[in-house]
């Protein structure tokens, strides 16, 4: 059952990447970066009045609709459909919900708090300092953090219509700057061998395919066996794979690599004993995406399991989790 679940979701994410996806496109009107958004959306309409240099207050409301020439606000005020053209729109504004607001400022906060608290995540009691944990706490702030920022920031800017509606078969819809791309990333998890970086190439349209290699250090690596594994200083991974792209930065993940260095030791009168050295490799298997704000930063996320080829069968499988920025030409 649980494999015709996984057919029947994977078949309806694909079937519906092929309807039509159409969008009003805004464009900043500082950088010119273009935002495409759909119906729903609250909006402030302004007309600037030139001989004053003031900018006058047109309308507001729900976008319930458009063409290649006008929109049509329900009104706030009077809750009734009012039509106008783009070139009587100087500049448009995007309501942010206060829901989007809280959560923005949650993500924000709580990864400036993360970054700032991050040294000490290292501390352990009569143990050395453990830099993996501070670093991955640094990493999962700064995501954190550039997620808040990500929800906040297009709120805060003022647009114009750029009077082009896109459909699922406009390049903007693949990709923003009309090329599909190579990227490289940093985070941690999987795809970046631990804590390290990653290089990806997609060919395609709206759907395609990736590959990507990464390489890192590796994370202490957790046991069911009664007999204690640690990760070596030098365990660094890489790991190569291929992804399914259904639509747009949505994908699916199929990797496979060595995922470092695994000593088995005892202890005896506080001494580290070690008894053999394993290098473990397998299969990692996620669920996730990649997105891009503006033309060249983005943030990657995924999620799923690793299945350690060299390990009981009882300790074989294990959650894994990925977060990075990635950075195209």
């Amino acid at each position: 059952m649980k494999i015709i679940g996984m057919i029947l979701i994977f078949w309806f994410v694909y079937i519906s990447s092929g309807f039509s996806q159409v969008a009003l496109v805004l464009k900043d009107c500082v950088n010119g970066r273009e935002w495409a958004i759909r119906k729903g959306k609250s909006l402030v309409l302004t007309n600037a009045d030139y001989v004053d240099n003031k900018e006058d207050y047109m309308t507001s409301g729900i976008l319930v609709s458009f063409t290649d020439t006008s929109l049509t606000l329900r009104t706030e005020f009077t809750r009734q459909d009012k039509t106008i053209f783009f070139k009587d729109i100087d500049q448009v504004r995007v309501r942010q919900s206060k829901e989007g607001k809280g959560t923005g400022a949650f993500f924000l906060s709580y990864g400036i708090i993360t970054v700032i608290l991050s040294p000490f995540a290292g501390i352990e009691q009569h143990a050395p300092y453990d830099w993996t944990s501070t670093m991955a706490a640094f990493g999962f702030g700064i995501v954190s953090a550039a997620v808040g920022y990500l929800i906040l920031e297009p709120y805060d800017k003022s647009y114009t219509v750029s009077g082009i509606c896109h459909s699922r078969n406009e390049k903007y819809l693949r990709n923003k700057n009309n090329n599909y791309y190579f990227s490289m990333g940093f985070g941690f998890g999987p795809s970046y061998g631990g804590i390290g970086f990653r290089t990806q190439a997609r060919l395609g349209g709206i759907t395609g395919v990736g590959f990507h290699l990464g390489g890192g250090w590796n994370f202490l690596y957790g046991s069911a066996d009664t007999t204690q594994q640690v990760s070596l200083d030098d365990a660094f991974s890489v790991l190569a794979g291929v992804k399914f792209f259904p639509y747009r930065g949505w994908y699916m993940d199929v990797q496979f690599g060595q995922f470092g260095k695994i000593a088995t030791v005892s202890y005896e009168e506080d001494r580290m004993i070690i008894h053999h050295i394993d290098k473990p490799y397998g299969f990692v298997f996620t669920f996730g995406g990649d997105w891009f704000w503006g033309r060249h930063l983005g943030l990657n996320l995924g999620f799923g399991a690793a299945l350690d080829l060299t390990a009981p069968e009882s300790s074989n499988m294990f959650p894994v989790f990925d977060m990075g920025f990635i950075i195209k030409p």
